[in-house]
């Protein structure tokens, strides 16, 4: 497997997750308002069992976000697939403290534009958001996508936030990526 590389930005760095980041996840998924659209609360015990798993075993795609300026984690942001098996998805999160400062968008378009770098790895990529999460909308429009679908996703009515065939990413505010 190839190694992750590390993501930057003016402000942030997207990094592979380490064990030392169990216990900050941990406590970023016991925060209600963060899980509040992710399915509620999660069991700790089996939760650290399974973020340490997921580390230990080096999955791939999962960032793990920081503030180049003070390091430590304040979220996490990923690609992988989506539950209907046609392409992937994007998804972040962040820790409360972080929030209404453009981390997320900075963060997600990072990551975005990896993915998008990486077409024959990644294919088809979306956001897959519950109709009342205004603010996973605002992100997944500042990084250049728009409404491409509804589904029912993890229980329950989701919308694809994606590019369609004439929308072009390049022009939707993600800037291409260096060669």
């Amino acid at each position: 497997m190839k190694p992750q590389p590390e993501l930057r930005t003016p402000r942030l760095r997207l990094r592979t997750r380490t064990l030392v980041d169990v216990e900050p996840i941990l406590e970023l998924d016991a925060d209600p308002e963060v899980r509040r659209f992710l399915g509620g609360p999660v069991d700790p015990a089996a939760h650290r069992a399974l973020v340490a798993g997921r580390i230990a075993d080096g999955e791939p795609d999962v960032w793990a976000v920081e503030r180049l300026a003070a390091p430590g984690l304040i979220g996490l942001c990923s690609i992988s697939p989506r539950p209907d098996g046609h392409g992937n998805q994007i998804n972040w999160r962040l820790a409360r403290h972080a929030w209404g400062q453009g981390f997320a968008a900075e963060a997600a378009g990072a990551v975005l534009r990896h993915a998008l770098a990486h077409p024959a790895i990644y294919g088809p990529l979306v956001a897959i958001i519950r109709p009342d999460n205004a603010t996973s909308i605002g992100v997944a429009r500042r990084i250049g996508m728009a409404p491409v679908g509804e589904g029912h996703f993890y229980g329950g009515p989701r919308i694809l936030y994606g590019f369609g065939p004439v929308r072009d990413p390049w022009r939707q505010g993600c800037s291409r990526p260096e060669d």
